[in-house]
């Protein structure tokens, strides 16, 4: 099985989209409820009396985006891990295009795609309002440190987190750049040149909701691995 993590809000159009992915058959959905007022349970109950391969987990407190994260991968059991923001959707082929990568090439350990951009909710990968596109570079560890260009719906594989740990729950937007570059030093990540996803741009978003503690936090990455940018030009 392969997982996807769901860290929380509004579900239905989530699994649906998830379910209808060329690779569905091979999925393992990990929903992550932590401790929403909606009710996420009976919308996830309805999918499982259906389908045996979602996984439903409800913390009593609320948690960051990244401790959700962490929650779902310890309980994944697949060989490969995305996570899917609830309001982002997928080209039918998309998870399948990257399974792909990593089964013929083992040295890449993280595969990212374009994405393009909607602001309109709840639209599909093939009927949206475009707004904008993510077009990111190729892998470039040094390039890596100045930004974070992985984009929302990266692939990679699980047995990363035994070597490099988890994602640190301090941060509450940037926790995937820094783990992104805890693995860059060592790793090959593979930029696939063409849009396998539909992002919503939402001012609701961790990076649009605070933008100083954002920049705070960008700043804070950027400081950790500093040192690195001097060892990649040596």
């Amino acid at each position: 099985p392969r997982s996807t993590l769901f860290p929380y809000t509004t579900l239905f159009r989530s699994i649906r989209d998830r379910l209808s992915l060329q690779i569905a058959d091979r999925l393992e959905i990990v929903v992550v409820d932590t401790g929403s007022p909606q009710n996420e349970g009976a919308i996830v109950e309805e999918f499982q009396q259906r389908y045996d391969n979602i996984v439903y987990l409800r913390t009593a407190r609320r948690e960051g985006v990244y401790a959700a994260w962490n929650r779902g991968i310890h309980a994944a059991r697949g060989t490969y891990i995305t996570n899917a923001n609830t309001d982002d959707r997928h080209k039918p082929d998309a998870f399948e295009r990257m399974v792909a990568i990593l089964e013929e090439r083992p040295e890449i350990v993280l595969v990212y795609a374009d994405s393009y951009i909607t602001k309109t909710e709840n639209e599909t990968f093939e009927n949206h309002t475009p707004a904008g596109r993510w077009e990111w570079p190729d892998f470039d560890p040094l390039l890596l440190v100045q930004h974070c260009f992985m984009g929302p719906q990266p692939m990679w594989r699980k047995c990363m987190h035994a070597k490099y740990g988890y994602f640190d729950e301090s941060f509450e937007s940037a926790g995937d750049w820094e783990f992104w570059l805890r693995m860059a030093e060592a790793e090959t990540f593979l930029h696939l040149d063409e849009f396998l996803g539909l992002y919503l741009s939402s001012p609701a978003s961790a990076g649009h909701r605070n933008r100083e503690l954002t920049r705070q936090e960008n700043v804070r990455v950027r400081q950790r691995y500093a040192h690195r940018a001097d060892r990649f030009r040596d």
